[in-house]
């Protein structure tokens, strides 16, 4: 049996991931990965001094299973004598409204492990991800297009949340609970592959193996081989060109000059900035057009534009450069705004209150049906008798139809605890004086919501699907 606590060891260690007095929480599933982490780490617990607690998130998709699930992770707590935390949330429910439950059930997870650690004084997340995480991490942003940000891979260390069994893979974490006769439980659902995480795995992946038996090895190679290329590019960049970046009052200024017109630098520097201050990665598709208003002869132009972080070519006095600004706590958002869409097959639509566009266009049922991984794509029926579609934010005795209740928006936002700026930009759609749509989506990591009059249906004549970008999407 591969001697995992070993390279377990050599990853805490050599990347100095847990000090003495460390209070760690720790994110589990039953899985196998989940409770090979627990008792690694319980085992590293009894050489220095730190503490553990667990989180488990019951996503309640599963019936029995996910209540099972709940069951075997609260008794591993019991058996170690350390404290769960376990909380329920209803995907099933929470989740209709297009977008990805993938990535939905991230957010929520992330956002509760947060809140716990800091009203519970954890100073440290831990996540179960393990080798070949990684690997499909990477495949899909290269499919997705990706620089050498994307190409580092899960980073072992990201702020406060830590991976100590990123470099140990699947097959030898199967090995390891079956020799120390540790129980988990298989998730029925990860053989599914409407998920693009599943399909990577379970198709994608195999195929590669089946023509290319390192390519798993060759690809954790490039993953090491991009990050310490980018970690010498930062080290020249700074050397060669000191005061390059400097911080201003509400972001960063990135002075282009010294760079002589050289475009990849210029490049380099714009993606570094947004990845480490911002957590924004680019895909290429977003860095071209960036790269393609950059060249323009305009000295003061919008470059990008995502959520509240805007991206400008302008100058600092006198010196042509990149400025990057966040804009939460300037923006004033109106308390009322709305904007008349025009029934067309297709249309983009900047609206200024949430610094994006809409895009909307006519669907179908088969690619309402196709489209489950599609974040953000909100299907809607659209009444033969329409003749007006309005995006809005909430006013006073706004309701929605959702499946057999009539509920408040005011009381979807309570329940979400949005603030009151974010409560004036949560965008709604209205179809001929009634709310088709709520979409907290658009503004930040919550489930968007259709109303169950406008659900599209097999039999529905026109369906419309909606969904908001940095940039207008004229290649629908």
């Amino acid at each position: 049996m591969p001697d995992i606590y070993t390279k377990f060891l050599d990853t805490i260690e050599t990347r100095r991931m847990i000090a003495p007095g460390d209070r760690l929480l720790l994110s589990l599933s039953a899985g196998k990965d989940s409770m090979a982490m627990l008792d690694l780490l319980v085992r590293y617990r009894d050489m220095i001094n730190f503490e553990i607690g667990i989180f488990h998130l019951n996503h309640l998709t599963r019936g029995k299973e996910s209540d099972d699930d709940e069951i075997l992770v609260k008794e591993r707590a019991a058996g170690y004598g350390i404290r769960i935390f376990s909380r329920n949330y209803d995907f099933n429910s929470e989740a209709k409204g297009g977008i990805s439950f993938e990535e939905h059930a991230r957010d929520i997870r992330y956002s509760m492990l947060n809140d716990i650690a800091l009203s519970e004084g954890f100073n440290k997340i831990a996540t179960a991800h393990n080798s070949l995480d990684n690997t499909e991490t990477m495949l899909m942003r290269i499919f997705s297009g990706t620089g050498i940000f994307g190409l580092r891979g899960i980073n072992y260390i990201n702020g406060n949340i830590i991976r100590p069994i990123l470099d140990i893979h699947p097959d030898d974490i199967y090995s390891y609970l079956k020799e120390k006769k540790i129980n988990w439980r298989e998730d029925h659902t990860n053989a599914e592959t409407k998920y693009l995480r599943n399909y990577v795995r379970n198709i994608i992946i195999p195929a590669i193996n089946e023509r290319f038996p390192e390519a798993e090895k060759n690809i954790q190679t490039l993953s090491a081989h991009a990050s310490e290329n980018e970690a010498l590019l930062s080290f020249f960049a700074d050397r060669l060109n000191p005061g390059w970046l400097c911080e201003t009052e509400n972001g960063h200024f990135i002075y282009t000059g010294m760079f002589s017109g050289n475009l990849p630098f210029i490049k380099y520097m714009l993606t570094r900035t947004l990845n480490s201050f911002y957590g924004i990665r680019l895909n290429s598709l977003i860095l071209n057009e960036i790269t393609r208003r950059y060249n323009t002869e305009k000295s003061n132009i919008t470059l990008y534009e995502k959520g509240t972080i805007v991206v400008s070519k302008k100058n600092n006095e006198g010196r042509p450069g990149i400025e990057i600004t966040d804009l939460t706590g300037i923006i004033t958002v109106p308390d009322k705004w709305e904007y008349l869409l025009s029934i067309e097959k297709e249309n983009s639509i900047y609206i200024p209150e949430l610094r994006r566009y809409l895009n909307y266009r006519e669907s179908s049922y088969d690619e309402y049906l196709k489209s489950g991984d599609n974040k953000g794509h909100v299907f809607i029926k659209i009444p033969e008798n329409t003749d007006k579609i309005l995006l809005r934010n909430r006013r006073n005795g706004d309701r929605i139809k959702i499946e057999n209740c009539i509920k408040k928006i005011k009381e979807l936002m309570i329940e979400k605890k949005l603030d009151i700026s974010t409560k004036k930009s949560v965008p709604i759609i209205e179809i001929n004086g009634e709310i088709a749509a709520y979409l907290p989506g658009a503004v930040g990591p919550y489930p968007d919501r259709v109303s169950c009059n406008f659900w599209a249906v097999e039999c529905t004549d026109r369906i419309f699907v909606f969904y908001f970008s940095d940039f207008p999407d004229y290649n629908k």
